[in-house]
């Protein structure tokens, strides 16, 4: 079986890989929002362009193991370490549920102590905050265990 590897990325820019059974599978899985940015969640994704891997002729075997090892290894090994220093920073840091915005306010003006926080807000506040220059970033949930119990 031949697998498609695709260089993915999402509205926010995260790139990430993904990997389908015929360019058909990426396409039906598209239309159905049924790809998701792993970082963030989202699932504006586009494919990125990317040259084809050709090998020499080899048997498939070897072929397969280069790739992997040249290519896929190394990557998933990075976005492994790189998701895994997330989770801990986010389990860090401290949950203040819905008083988010209040408390993101409070530590961008200087009343509150600078320190990581996490918790809940609307879009609309959401937006607030981005136009007082306060950047935020969604967390998936698959990085915080505070949402996985």
């Amino acid at each position: 079986m031949t697998i498609k590897v695709f260089n993915l990325h999402c509205n926010n820019g995260h790139m990430f890989e993904g990997w389908f059974s015929s360019h058909t599978e990426y396409e039906e899985q598209i239309s159905k929002n049924l790809i998701t940015c792993p970082i963030c969640s989202s699932s504006e994704i586009s494919k990125l362009l990317s040259t084809p891997y050709i090998g020499k002729k080899r048997s498939s075997s070897t072929i397969e193991k280069t790739h992997t090892n040249n290519i896929h290894n190394i990557s998933l090994e990075q976005q492994a370490k790189t998701i895994e220093s997330l989770r801990q920073i986010i389990n860090k840091a401290e949950n203040v549920g819905n008083n988010f915005a209040e408390e993101a306010r409070l530590i961008h003006s200087g009343e509150s102590q600078k320190t990581s926080i996490k918790g809940n807000i609307s879009l609309d506040e959401k937006k607030e905050l981005e136009e007082e220059g306060i950047n935020i970033i969604p967390i998936p949930n698959f990085l915080d265990d505070d949402l996985l119990q």
